[in-house]
């Protein structure tokens, strides 16, 4: 008999940007992957897919998500291949969208916000379906991501210390 398992995906983790750190994946795994053949420009040949192959229901999504802490500039790559205007890969920041793309573009698409609040932002990708048909691979990919933590420098004078801090 075998307790209870808990698997930490940590080649997803660190391309999503926070390797080690634990991923939020609401509505399992099953449906997300680390894609070793990508559309083409894929940084390292590989990025994260979410959805395909009829892996997401009609009017069904799969989420995936992470925390950064402080604040700083959040960017990433990403790439649709869903029906245009009806499914969608979604990103969300605290809990609210930020940006989502839809459709087959030519190439990655560039994503870069600032974060300024000092804080742990919640940041999730979801690819949502609608009800109606299918068009392209049925999903998305985030690839690339990077967090630039905000740093300040701190000068003491008439003391000691100082440095460069979050």
């Amino acid at each position: 008999v075998i307790g209870r398992v808990t698997w930490i995906p940590d080649a997803l983790a660190a391309e999503l940007g926070t390797p080690g750190k634990p991923l939020t994946a609401p509505d399992g795994f099953d449906a997300i992957l680390l894609d070793d053949a990508p559309p083409a420009g894929a940084v390292g040949d590989r990025a994260v897919r979410f959805g395909g192959g009829g892996s997401v229901d009609p009017d069904g999504s799969v989420t995936l998500g992470t925390r950064f802490s402080g604040s700083g500039t959040l960017a990433f790559q990403w790439y649709a291949s869903s029906e245009q205007s009806h499914d969608y890969l979604i990103l969300l920041v605290n809990g609210a969208e930020a940006a989502r793309i839809s459709g087959t573009k030519d190439g990655w698409q560039t994503f870069t916000t600032n974060l300024l609040t000092v804080m742990e932002h919640d940041v999730r990708w979801r690819y949502q379906k609608d009800g109606s048909g299918s068009s392209g691979q049925d999903c998305g990919w985030v690839d690339s991501v990077t967090w630039t933590q905000f740093t300040q420098n701190l000068t003491v004078e008439n003391g000691s210390g100082g440095g460069v801090y979050a």
